[in-house]
């Protein structure tokens, strides 16, 4: 779904590829799940270079009437949404898993194949679109705990503890449940009339006893990925497809609430019905989780120790917007500095071994997608002094099974 600037999930819903309604005649979880590497593996748990980022039934342009792409613009934030299936609230079933729950990736390109595997883009497409085959880019990383998403559970305290934090009304689809969301705000300079599909990507390794850091791939003990791939069809800021609200590259509005580069945070309502509400403390970055550079070190753009935490540069909102060109990268991430004046935002994309720099300006509105597991946020106040990211610390509980439903 879309997001409004002041929080609200609004418009129709879109979906990922080849859905399948849950509860449906016949359906199971791997209709729509799709683990990496998969159970029964000749040779164990181990990622192939064959293996494609995608589900088999999740071919480019898999879609229907009834679970159609999202209808977006540039500029706009989208709200991915997911069950938690006890990965939350429940962990200690699996031991050995991150405290974050493991990390979302999200990666976007408008050159999808059917043909992409995970190893040729997962960790290796970056920020500034530089990475591997520079097909794609890096759009956001997310804590796969959102740091206030549950199921409803009588036996898991922190199930209590988050129904009491976040109540809401039982409502369809969630019911009595709070999907956890990824929120993130698309690229300024996306091609209007065009496709443009995103990579969901759920990194869940199981870590050695030893672990102390889940990029380094020597603490691994066990990968474990699940991957969505999404559609969304891109439409212009200003079009009447997206209704009543435009996005926020949108210049020709009507509404004056709503101004290029105005921060995300500015707007937000927090006190708002938590079937149909983005993340507040998303609104400030697309980066929860930082992701090593080419020496190996880990940069963030936002300093969050857990999804839903505050970001450390005073929930002053940002995108990912623009590719920078440079020459001789092919793997690792680049620097990313967020610069705030008093009067717009920028983001500045650093190369930390060339000699360019791209700053562009941010657009000032939202839209919310859903990843088909979920449906709602809540909002979670922010720290001013937030920790250190270690979201890949080796955490002590762990959840039961594998991720479901998925929407836009």
């Amino acid at each position: 779904m879309r997001v409004a600037t002041n929080g609200t999930m609004i418009g129709t819903p879109g979906f990922i590829r080849g859905y399948v309604e849950h509860g449906g005649p016949g359906f199971t979880d791997s209709m729509d799940n799709y683990l990496i590497p998969p159970n029964g593996r000749t040779g164990g748990k181990v990622i192939l270079e064959t293996d494609n980022i995608c589900h088999p039934s999740q071919t480019v342009g898999n879609y229907s009437s009834e679970f159609p792409r999202l209808t977006t613009a540039s500029g706009d934030v989208i709200a991915l949404r997911y069950q938690e299936n006890g990965h939350v609230t429940s962990p200690g079933t699996q031991k050995g898993k991150p405290d974050n729950r493991g990390t979302v990736y999200i990666y976007g390109t408008n050159q999808p194949s059917n043909n992409d595997t995970l190893l040729s883009i997962h960790k290796v497409w970056t920020a500034d679109g530089q990475g591997g085959d520079g097909r794609g880019r890096l759009l956001s990383t997310r804590n796969f705990d959102d740091g206030q998403c549950y199921q409803v559970n009588p036996n898991s305290a922190l199930s209590q503890q988050r129904i009491a934090e976040f109540p809401k009304e039982a409502e369809a689809p969630q019911g009595a449940d709070l999907w956890c969301q990824s929120d993130l705000q698309l690229p300024t300079d996306l091609e209007t009339g065009s496709g443009y599909t995103l990579y969901w990507v759920w990194d869940w390794p199981t870590l050695k006893d030893s672990a102390g850091n889940q990029s380094d791939p020597n603490n691994i003990e066990t990968p474990e990925l699940y991957t969505s791939c999404i559609e969304l069809n891109l439409v212009d800021p200003c079009s009447d497809d997206l209704g009543s609200v435009k996005s926020p590259a949108c210049t020709n509005q009507s509404d004056s609430s709503i101004k290029l580069a105005q921060p995300l945070t500015e707007s937000f309502v927090k006190n708002q019905d938590r079937n149909n509400i983005a993340i507040f403390d998303q609104m400030s970055s697309n980066f929860d989780v930082a992701v090593p550079d080419e020496s190996g070190s880990s940069d963030s753009v936002t300093s969050t120790s857990r999804a839903g935490t505050a970001s450390a540069s005073d929930a002053v909102p940002t995108t990912l917007q623009t590719k920078t060109k440079s020459s001789g990268h092919t793997r690792g991430m680049k620097t990313v500095t967020v610069t705030v004046t008093d009067d717009f935002v920028t983001v500045t994309v650093t190369e930390t071994d060339g000699p360019s720099a791209t700053t562009s300006p941010v657009a000032a509105i939202t839209t919310t997608a859903v990843v088909a597991d979920g449906d709602a946020a809540s909002t979670v106040q922010s720290d001013s002094n937030p920790p250190a990211v270690t979201p890949f610390t080796r955490a002590k509980r762990s959840p039961r099974r594998a991720v479901g439903d998925r929407r836009l």
